[in-house]
């Protein structure tokens, strides 16, 4: 029971914080014309790729040495589902709180 109220509150946040990003990103009226550009639009997809395929090889990495340790077999999708959880719960509320800090620091 304890378990569920705690993802529940973990989605909730998550939920949260892609509403708070979405809405910072709408208030920087950001010209959204510039995908237009052939060579922008390739750039941020291949940056896109590049960090989605370092991050399944920094996964497997992390299995083999769990594998390793634990002296069991494990599979990749489960392990790359928990390394990329501890990702983002690593890493958004640190970026929100940059993103909360600008406004608080324009303000004084």
């Amino acid at each position: 029971m304890k378990r569920n109220r705690i993802k529940i509150i973990g989605n909730i946040l998550t939920f949260a914080s892609v509403i708070f990003l979405v809405s910072s990103f709408r208030k920087m009226k950001i010209d959204l014309r510039i995908f237009a550009d052939r060579r922008i639009f390739l750039s941020i997809f291949a940056g896109a790729v590049l960090v989605v395929v370092s991050l399944m090889i920094s996964a497997l990495a992390w299995k083999r040495t769990i594998a390793y340790f634990s002296e069991q077999n494990i599979f990749y999708l489960p392990a790359a589902k928990v390394y990329m959880q501890a990702n983002l719960g690593k890493y958004i509320p640190g970026n929100m709180m940059h993103f909360i800090e600008s406004p608080a620091k324009k303000c004084q």
